[in-house]
Order: C-alpha cells, then structure tokens, then sequence
C-alpha cells in the first residue's frame, strides 16, 4: 500500500482541490471518480509531478519521484511520422540511450500484440485514428514501466470492445507486476467492473476513499451527479449503473 497526500492546489486564485490524504493499494486499480470539474485531471497531474505541485506518495518510508510515476494524459494529439514501434520503445529512452538492444524490440512488439496493436507497428503515428493513438500511448507508458501509473481517462477515444480489453489488460498488468494503477474515469459501470479501490472527489473535496460501489451510493449520485441512479447485477455478478433524471414531485 501507497500513501500519498496532496497540498492545496490553486489556479490563480481559485481553489481547484483541498489538501487531501489517501493510499493507493499496490497491484490493484484505482478509480479517481466525480463530476465534471471535480479535479480529476488535476489531482493525477499532481501526483505526476511530485514536489513541484506539493504531492507525495511514499512507498514504505521512501518517497515517490517522477521516475516512479508513469503519466497519461487526458489530451493527446501526435502528428509525428515516428512509427508506433518507435514511439513505444522512446518509453524506455532514458535507459536504452542510442543503442536499442534487440531484447526491447522485442519486448516492445509482443506489447503492441497484446493490445491488439501488433498489425500496426510500422504504421505512422500521424496515420491513425485517435482511439489507435490513445492505446499506443498507453502501451508506451507500460513499456516504460513506474511504481505508480497515473492515467487520465486512458479509454476515452476507445470503443467498447476497446474499453474492456484496455482495463482487463490494466487489472491483469497490475497484478502481475504490483503496479498501483491510477485512472480517472467517467464510466461508472467501468469503475465498478474493474477497480477495486476509488477516491471519490466533488466540490474541491475528496468525498471518501472505498470500493467503487460504496463510494458511487445513491446520495452521493444523487447530490453530485444529479440523476437518481438504479444499481443491477449482470449475469456475471457485475454492479451496472443506469441513471435516470431526476423528477420533483
């Protein structure tokens, strides 16, 4: 288990978040939940940046930097003509140097396979689609590897056969390596399928840190989402969210 805490963050004179504490379990997803405006990008920004923005993270006693805390995010528009491949590899520029060993290339490649990238690897960057980008970007910062992968809204351009593969992969790449894996997400059901640890952030505020499900109650959807939420099971056991609109009556 992660600990890390947060100091103010402002923008201008505004206040985006209050200072906060929380943890983040090693090995396991953690959904950074709320509304729109909320803060979500800011916190995972800030925790990317360590001191320069007032954030911590310690692992046992020994503090968190950037080299520890690999970064996705939200906004991205490559127009480069590097090759995927490339760019996948560039994750681990400051350890390969100029030389890349054969050994990285390959690693790189069965990577790109296992996000369903592989027949794209010799393809242009500026050549694809924003949801292909989006997933060789994510793949980039899994070749480099981190104590802490911070990402924002890392399956926003993918389509639903996409989303699934994305986070099973992210659930399964946590596990195996002890990562502890940040994400921002607006999907509640994805949330609640996948991760098993949420902060829940409102107001400037962190509202509490729990499961997905008890985190996403109904007063708490009621109040900062504003739509009257209906929870059912799948036929997998899986929490799905509907949201209604709110009536007054």
């Amino acid at each position: 288990m992660l600990n890390a805490s947060l100091e103010q963050q402002t923008r201008g004179r505004r206040t985006i978040l209050a200072p906060m504490r929380f943890s983040l379990p090693c090995g396991r997803l953690t959904a950074v939940l709320g509304p729109n405006g909320a803060g979500k990008s800011t916190l995972l920004q800030a925790l990317s940046r360590g001191k320069a923005a007032g954030a911590q993270i310690l692992d046992g006693r020994r503090q968190l930097g950037p080299r520890d805390i690999c970064y996705l995010p939200q906004a991205f528009a490559v127009v480069s003509e590097l090759s995927v491949l490339d760019c996948v590899i560039l994750g681990q520029r400051e350890r390969l140097g100029l030389r890349v060993p054969q050994q990285a290339v390959t690693q790189a490649r069965s990577l790109l396979d296992r996000l369903g990238l592989g027949d794209l690897a010799t393809r242009a960057m500026s050549a694809l689609s924003g949801g292909q980008q989006q997933r060789v970007l994510l793949a980039q910062r899994l070749f480099r590897g981190g104590r802490v992968m911070a990402l924002d809204e890392p399956t926003s351009a993918l389509d639903l056969h996409h989303q699934l593969a994305v986070l099973g992969y992210l659930r399964d790449f946590a596990e195996r390596t002890g990562t502890a894996v940040v994400l921002s997400l607006h999907d509640l059901n994805l949330a609640a399928r996948f991760c098993t640890h949420a902060l829940l952030l409102a107001e400037g505020r962190l509202i509490c840190e729990e499961t997905p499900e008890r985190a996403l109650n109904a007063p708490a959807i009621r109040r900062f989402w504003k739509v009257a939420p209906e929870w059912l099971r799948d036929s997998e056991n899986n929490a799905v969210f509907v949201p209604h609109m709110l009536t007054h009556r």
